[in-house]
Order: structure tokens, then C-alpha cells, then sequence
């Protein structure tokens, strides 16, 4: 899962809050941050179990935060 933070979002501690509401391990994949137009912009590559229950909450947490997101694979 790739996650998109941008402004404000990008200095909060959204993936230690991931973490509390998927109660499941998230890897850290890859991670880059820049400024665009005097604005932080970052994304973040997550990897988590993607069984419906974790699925579901971290949806939640997505709505919730605000935080864009795109599912880049699955793995098997």
C-alpha cells in the first residue's frame, strides 16, 4: 500500500497510529519526503496481513486520516 501525506499530515505520527488500529505488524517498505510549493509531500510503502479484518480497519484509518492511498500488490 503506498500512502500519500501532504501538509500537515506529513508531520503527524500517522504510522505508529496505523500500527495501534490494525493491531497487526506494518512493514516500512520504502519512504521518500519533499517540498512542493513550500509544502511537505511524502509518501510511505506499507506492507500489512490483508485478511478482510485488517483490510477493514485500515480503511477506517484511511478515511479518518484523510490519507490518500493506493494498492500497488497483493501478495500470495
Amino acid at each position: 500500500m503506498r500512502l500519500i501525506f501532504f501538509g500537515e499530515t506529513a508531520f503527524q505520527p500517522l504510522t505508529a497510529r496505523l500500527v495501534a488500529e490494525l493491531g497487526a505488524d506494518v512493514n516500512i517498505l520504502a519512504g521518500a519526503i519533499d517540498d512542493i510549493a513550500g509544502e511537505p509531500f511524502g509518501s510511505l510503502v506499507v506492507s500489512y496481513p490483508a485478511d478482510p479484518a485488517t483490510l477493514a480497519r485500515a480503511q477506517r484509518f484511511y478515511t479518518e486520516t484523510g490519507l490518500t492511498t493506493e494498492v500497488i500488490g497483493y501478495g500470495v
